[in-house]
């Protein structure tokens, strides 16, 4: 855990964290994928740059995950993080640690000062790469470092949302400045084409889960008794619990997911419903009143023990109605074993491949969700066997070893030019 922020000099960006590791020498991946150029690779010097403020939420975790994965290749890596909101209570993810000899520092993305000593301080650093995460993020890197030849500018995109025409975002993914968009899914590229970005420059590199973190053998007794333990005195089976990971907000879907509860509930009393993610859940007090399911739904908050989370439900769900690029939750659920039922938007059906390892169904209808739940609740074979097929899903192309190799090629690609 990362210790708490004092408050902040910003005539120097703010470090509160800086570590050291043995590393192997870099170009590993290229090794691999083939794309070793003439001798040994120097290593590079790496920032990565997120509009977030805390290092939990799941954007983050991913850009911390992929700073890792290269720190242990031999880059030389800075983390930077937003500070335009207070963040006193904002640890890195528990099980996601700061990458190994790497510093994260933090700047105010709002404020020109900031912007004028980030310029300063990525000339001085010399970085050879900028990864930019989230639109914000990207706007503040291109505008403070204009006129710069070095670093070579890149940009992450996570979500099919499209670019709104002549905004700050939609100008600089388009432009020359950035040398190259990462998309996470095949969905995303085909949005940022249809909004004008050079699909030349766009690359479909997917998020990743470390598969030795997230894997079947976690043990998941300990919440799974406490979970199913709601309304249990009248239950003569032991409880199935279904699980929905996602913040509680409008476009993770919800009231679909408690309307398709109810669904499950009234052919499968033993069934309890589970929601991990922060948000305000007395928002749905009224609504699972009405449904009749208020004594099957535990909402269990922001948690830092997701491998045992998964290991604790029989069904993970994802629900959302919008705005997916690749479903994280459903990625860290699969790597578990764990069968998923995930809505078809986004990118989900690069993922999950229905009736195969997983089902997926029509964003915004309770009835095909609490169809295929009810299809591995019944079916427990089945579910097995899907959750053993995503897991072999995951593992043949999104652990964070393919994210690693594909984003060390596309960086040296870029120095090369």
């Amino acid at each position: 855990m990362l210790p708490l922020c004092p408050a902040t000099d910003w005539n120097k960006p703010h470090v509160i964290f800086n570590g050291s590791t043995d590393t192997p020498r870099p170009g590993a991946g290229l090794e691999q994928s083939g794309n070793m150029i003439a001798g040994t690779p120097r290593p590079l010097r790496i920032l990565q740059l997120a509009s977030h403020a805390d290092m939990r939420r799941g954007g983050a975790v991913q850009m911390i995950r992929l700073a890792t994965e290269l720190k242990q290749r031999g880059h030389e890596v800075v983390c930077a993080f937003n500070a335009d909101q207070p963040h006193p209570n904002s640890p890195t993810h528990p099980i996601c640690p700061p990458a190994p000899n790497a510093e994260i520092v933090r700047f105010n993305l709002r404020r020109w000062r900031d912007a004028l000593r980030f310029r300063r301080w990525c000339r001085d650093m010399q970085f050879d790469i900028v990864h930019a995460h989230r639109d914000e993020a990207l706007v503040f890197a291109c505008e403070a470092l204009l006129g710069l030849k070095c670093p070579r500018i890149v940009a992450g995109r996570g979500t099919v949302y499209r670019l709104r025409p002549l905004t700050q975002p939609w100008f600089w993914f388009r432009s020359r400045k950035v040398r190259a968009v990462v998309a996470v899914a095949e969905a995303v590229k085909k949005a940022l084409t249809a909004c004008g970005v050079p699909v030349h420059k766009i690359h479909v590199i997917y998020g990743s889960v470390d598969e030795a973190v997230f894997h079947p053998a976690v043990d998941g007794s300990a919440l799974r008794a406490e979970w199913g333990g709601i309304g249990r005195a009248t239950d003569v089976h032991e409880p199935l619990l279904v699980g929905n990971v996602a913040a509680l907000v409008m476009k993770k879907g919800h009231e679909e997911f408690f309307e398709a509860a109810a669904k499950v509930r009234a052919r499968i009393p033993s069934a309890r419903f589970v929601c991990i993610g922060a948000g305000k859940p007395e928002k749905f007090r009224e609504h699972l009143a009405r449904l009749g399911i208020a004594d099957c739904v535990v909402f269990a908050g922001h948690r830092d023990d997701m491998p045992h989370v998964y290991a604790a439900l029989d069904v993970v769900v994802s629900s959302s109605t919008k705005g997916e690029g690749l479903n994280g939750a459903i990625r860290e659920a699969m790597a578990c074993g764990r069968p998923v039922v995930a809505t078809d938007v986004g990118g989900n059906r690069e993922l999950v491949h229905n009736g195969e390892n997983g089902f997926l169904v029509p964003p915004g209808d309770a009835g095909a969700l609490a169809h295929a739940i009810l299809e591995l609740l019944s079916n427990p074979e089945r579910a097995q066997t899907m959750g053993r097929a995503a897991r072999q899903t995951i593992l043949s192309g999104f652990t964070n070893r393919h994210r690693g190799d594909a984003i060390e090629a596309l960086y040296y690609r870029l120095y090369n030019e």
